[in-house]
């Protein structure tokens, strides 16, 4: 009776793997496009275009439960071309929960001398369990990372802005 069991388990397994998973895989290459949605999910972070000193961001937002989230970078300005975001050689996605929530941490890339503009695109997608309609829906946001050199200088002027004020009131 057990073996029945899991004999049944894994064949429905292996069925969903093959038959239902392609459905939901994201496009290798995405234009800028937006969807045929805007309701299938939000970014809480980044919600605009920002700036940051770090290497590393977390995208995070809130969603459908059943949606998958693939992060996209800019690989073609000309042309308005993304490709899957690559982390260890694996695409930077996941499946959101039943919690509605999603969060995944990017890498950004520096430039040597100067700030560096990197374009993102944030792909969900999300199958309709009573009509079979595909959803999906795309964001783009530009996540600049400032160079290291001015975050420096802020920081020595903080510093001696500082001193200054503690030397007047001693």
């Amino acid at each position: 009776m057990i073996k029945r069991v899991l004999f049944i388990i894994v064949c429905v397994t292996a069925f969903w793997c093959l038959f239902c998973m392609p459905g939901l895989a994201a496009p290798n290459v995405l234009t800028e496009e937006k969807g045929n949605t805007n309701s299938l999910f939000e970014l809480k972070k980044p919600e605009e275009d920002i700036s940051t000193f770090n290497d590393t961001y977390i995208i995070m937002g809130k969603a459908l439960e059943g949606t998958v989230i693939t992060v996209y970078e800019e690989t073609d300005a000309d042309k308005g071309e993304y490709e899957p975001m690559l982390i260890d050689d694996e695409e930077v996605s996941c499946e959101v929960g039943c919690s509605g929530y999603f969060a995944r941490e990017i890498t950004l890339k520096r430039a040597e001398n100067e700030d560096m503009i990197n374009r993102i695109a944030v792909y969900g997608e999300h199958e309709d369990k009573e009509t079979g309609e595909k959803l999906y829906q795309v964001l783009q946001r530009e996540i600049t990372v400032k160079n290291a050199s001015l975050k420096d200088v802020l920081i020595n002027s903080v510093v001696k802005i500082e001193d200054f004020i503690s030397k007047l009131f001693k």
